[in-house]
């Protein structure tokens, strides 16, 4: 990832003696480990702090240990907790706790209320659900910071089911994937900590079931990552649920760095601003639009839109790609049988739909994107297969990957007794990276 010029950074500013004349407002580009070469600024010359969030468990106990599959703290990580209830007493909202080294594993973890201290206690009781976000720290001695926020991806749609078979029903749309944005910030204009706020996935539509027709659900939207309120980057629109009958939709729009992505809809839909022409393909900030019945649109630094949905027993239809933000979700598949493959899920990297998480085939599921949590964004999910014949159940949507990959969309199942159709895949959650140069 290259890094680009900042403000009024001089010569001095470089810890490296090899800066000199010529290098005024520059700053050293990344290799593609994600490390300052060697020669340049000494590793041990910057921080690198990546806030991830999501949903958490904590057992009431001495100490208090806290589950979150693949968290990815390290210890000295800052956080605060919120919750939809009540956290147990020992634990405030909106309070920055520290990562610890005791019990640190990689889906657990323990917190202190100093940096090295001792675990936190909790007692009594709890309630709701508990969600973990993080704090940044300004470093003793930071000259130069670099931000890259990645919004979430949105969620695809569940599908449809005709029962017993008659006009058919029609597959869930991809949701679009998330955008990303960076800037480079003089450190002295930071305050002495600033709020990370990292998007939370869109959640999967649910797949129509039962004896009698039942259309899927929407996917829902994915959510904006942002530092403070100096850099935010904004999630992808949700994909669609499989309507009865050969209805063509879009799929959710791709989020842009001044907006998100808009929800599918029947007709062709914005990805987020600065875009400004439905169904078409981002450029610069702007996220991939939604097209109505067909791919989703690519983006250049917005999300890919997600797959939309032809209404007619085509193969699934693929997600949008974005050369630095992350992939729309595939469309699933329409069709009495899981002859027709779902749709892929859109890449990060490339300027051409699909090329994500593939399909589902046979009435099997789509795969889930490629994540790259700390070296770039996600891939859309691939959509999922109408069903199989003989099989009851159409195959579900990818998850789209992290951060901010656009779920696929369910398969549709149409037959002449109970049937049930695929679910859609969750976004990718979204990432805040922070590059401190001393």
């Amino acid at each position: 990832m290259a890094i680009t010029a900042g403000e009024n950074i001089l010569a001095s500013d470089f810890v490296s003696a090899s800066a000199g004349a010529g290098d005024e407002g520059k700053v050293a580009k990344l290799n593609a480990l994600g490390k300052v070469p060697d020669g340049f600024i000494h590793p041990a010359d910057i921080q690198i702090f990546i806030a991830l969030s999501g949903t958490f468990t904590v057992t009431i106990a001495s100490p208090a240990v806290f589950s979150k599959t693949a968290h990815g703290f390290i210890a000295g990580n800052t956080i605060v907790l919120s919750t939809t209830g009540a956290l147990p007493t020992g634990l405030a909202i909106a309070t920055t706790y520290y990562v610890i080294s005791a019990g640190l594993t990689a889906d657990a973890f323990q917190v202190s209320a100093t940096l090295g201290g001792s675990a936190i206690n909790t007692s009594v009781s709890q309630s709701g659900v508990h969600t973990v976000s993080g704090i940044w720290i300004k470093p003793t001695g930071a000259k130069v910071v670099e931000v890259i926020c990645i919004g979430s991806g949105g969620g695809g749609g569940g599908g449809g089911i005709d029962v017993p078979f008659t006009t058919g029903a029609s597959p869930g749309s991809g949701g679009g994937g998330g955008a990303i944005a960076r800037k480079i910030l003089i450190a002295s204009n930071l305050g002495a900590t600033e709020t990370v706020t990292v998007g939370v996935g869109g959640t999967s539509g649910v797949g129509g079931t039962g004896a009698v027709d039942q259309v899927g659900s929407n996917g829902t939207a994915g959510a904006l990552s942002s530092f403070g309120s100096h850099l935010t980057a904004f999630g992808g629109g949700f994909g669609d649920g499989g309507a009865i009958g050969q209805v063509a939709t879009s799929g959710g729009g791709g989020g842009g760095t001044g907006g998100v992505g808009a929800n599918a809809s029947t007709a062709d839909v914005l990805g987020g601003l600065p875009a400004s022409v439905a169904g078409a393909d981002g450029i610069s900030g702007q996220g991939g639009g939604g097209d109505s019945g067909l791919p989703g649109r690519n983006a250049e630094y917005g999300g890919g839109g997600g797959g939309g949905n032809a209404g007619a027993a085509d193969p699934g239809i693929k997600g949008g790609s974005s050369l630095y933000g992350a992939g729309g979700g595939g469309c699933g598949s329409y069709g009495q049988d899981g002859a027709i493959p779902g749709g892929a899920g859109g890449k990060h990297g490339s300027y051409v739909i699909g090329g994500g998480g593939a399909g589902g085939t046979s009435g099997g599921d789509g795969a889930a994107g490629t994540s790259r949590s700390g070296f770039g964004c996600g891939d859309g999910g691939g959509g999922g297969s109408a069903r199989e014949a003989g099989l009851a159940v159409a195959g579900s949507g990818g998850a789209g990957g992290a951060p901010g990959g656009g779920g696929g969309g369910g398969g549709s199942n149409s037959r002449t007794t109970t049937a049930t159709a695929g679910a859609g895949g969750a976004g990718g959650r979204g990432e805040v990276i922070v590059i401190t140069y001393f």
